[in-house]
């Protein structure tokens, strides 16, 4: 991708960012950013977990201004939202499920439920703890870190320990983690008002890239994978052009799998310019 410019936006809660926004905030700031202050008028996004989220709902609001759209995970718009908000599975019943299906519901429930619970219903408590104990912080994050990345990969080989240090001290130093929590509740607060009655919700094109070591959804193969995708998440996106599997990298594809990350974006955008 030639001649292409490089913008990156921290969103509401990450490490360099301790703003509050709420998701609806972070897609307007960055229309903003790109179109009134570098003045593009079209661009491509790129986004992976949270990132993902906001870059599903860029790619509904703001559909005509973009080239298109590329994600590592297929969240649902409405993430987050109903009375079971801080339920990733929103009440789904699993006893009727074949045993292959439900263990893998059952693995990504047990491997996020006490992430998103506590951040959801009571963030501001532990913001005060973990800003509070240097230790806990680390603690908390690290346990994240081990168990949301490459399931089949050799963490401690993986994960240098340097790079561990210096992303929970920039937490530490900003005491960011209070925004990183915060986020979750601001997307349930704050839901976003569709602009359109089009379906699927996102309109933009898209193209993804998952990797089979992420613990949700837990796939086992690359056609398992694109299965989950078409059945679920995939349902929401109208122009799907590229959905990529890969078997490096769990939950922090960017970081895990960069090389795939790069080759997949780079494909997906440089056939919608």
């Amino acid at each position: 991708m030639r001649n292409a410019a490089v913008t990156i936006k921290a969103t509401s809660g990450s490490n360099r960012n301790s703003a509050r926004m709420p998701c609806r905030a972070n897609t307007s700031s960055i229309r903003s950013l790109t179109t009134d202050v570098l003045g593009y008028d079209r661009y491509a996004v790129g986004g992976a977990d949270y990132g993902a989220l906001v870059g599903a709902r860029l790619g509904h609001k703001y559909a005509d201004s973009l080239y298109g759209i590329h994600l590592g995970n297929e969240m649902p718009p409405a993430m987050f939202q109903g009375d079971r908000f801080w339920d990733l599975s929103g009440g789904q019943p699993t006893a009727d499920t074949p045993d292959a299906v439900r263990a893998r519901l059952n693995r990504r429930n047990n491997t996020y439920v006490s992430h998103v619970a506590a951040h959801l219903l009571d963030g501001q408590t532990l913001t005060h703890g973990l800003n509070d104990s240097p230790v806990g912080m680390l603690a908390w994050m690290l346990k994240r870190w081990r168990t949301w990345s490459d399931r089949n990969g050799d963490f401690e080989a993986d994960w240098p320990v340097d790079d561990i240090l210096t992303n929970a001290t920039i937490y530490w130093v900003d005491q960011a983690i209070g925004s990183s929590i915060r986020a979750y509740k601001n997307a349930q607060l704050y839901p976003p008002t569709p602009v359109n009655d089009l379906q699927p919700y996102v309109q933009a094109p898209a193209g993804f890239t998952f990797l089979l070591g992420d613990v949700s959804p837990g796939a086992s193969s690359p056609e398992e994978r694109i299965e989950i995708f078409e059945a679920g998440g995939g349902q929401f996106y109208a122009d799907v052009r590229d959905v990529n599997v890969h078997e490096k990298g769990g939950h922090f594809g960017p970081y895990e799998n960069p090389e795939a990350w790069i080759h997949d974006l780079r494909a997906t955008h440089r056939k919608l310019r």
